[in-house]
């Protein structure tokens, strides 16, 4: 059995990838100090061009979500009227299963990025006397969509992006990476795509 509950954005005109980079911190904080990550994550209004209006948690631990659903941040953006917070649910069993992917190697197709490793891959070459050949990454490997979401470092404060993917999957119960997605290849956990529920 697997429960969840769902944030919905309701400022007129929000930038919904921030929101939710503020949501996600939430769970990446408890997630931290908890040292477990058995919350997953799911975009129910997702399409190409937007993460949609809300987002959603999903565990099989009911309690870990009660936990998370009252977590100060949460009912203080709601006390302000800038989201909702729904009441924790049963996952339906016959829901179609996705990956919210957080894949970092799409960072590569970036120019600044880009331009980065080329000057890398440079130096190195002149250190061990060899010509330097640049190789251009394959676009083909970054074939679906991703967003961006805006984050923010617990440790340092740095701003860094998440680039999430979503791809359809067979369900599994493996476990999701401390900000609530799979990865490429470690957490491979899938979540309800709750596009009808939300």
């Amino acid at each position: 059995m697997r429960y969840y509950f769902f944030i919905q954005y309701i400022i007129p005109g929000a930038d919904y990838s921030f929101l939710a980079g503020k949501c996600i911190a939430v769970l990446h904080s408890l997630m931290s100090k908890c040292q477990d990550s058995m919350i997953g994550i799911t975009f129910p209004g997702w399409t190409d061009e937007t993460l949609g209006g809300s987002v959603a948690f999903i565990s099989k631990e009911e309690n870990k979500l009660a936990c998370l659903s009252a977590m100060q941040y949460f009912k203080i953006m709601q006390e302000q009227g800038f989201i909702t917070v729904s009441e924790i649910r049963q996952v339906p069993p016959d829901v179609y299963e996705v990956k919210f992917v957080r894949n970092q190697s799409i960072v590569k197709f970036f120019p600044g990025e880009a331009r980065r490793r080329l000057i890398r891959g440079q130096k190195r070459a002149f250190e061990r006397g060899e010509p330097f050949v640049p190789i251009s990454p394959q676009m083909s490997r970054v074939a679906n969509q991703c967003h961006i979401i805006p984050m923010d470092s617990l440790s340092s404060g740095q701003r860094f992006p998440l680039f999430i993917q979503r791809c359809s999957a067979e369900r599994t119960d493996a476990r999701y990476n401390s900000y609530g997605f799979a990865t490429t290849q470690t957490h491979m956990g899938t979540v309800p795509y709750l596009r009808q529920i939300t």
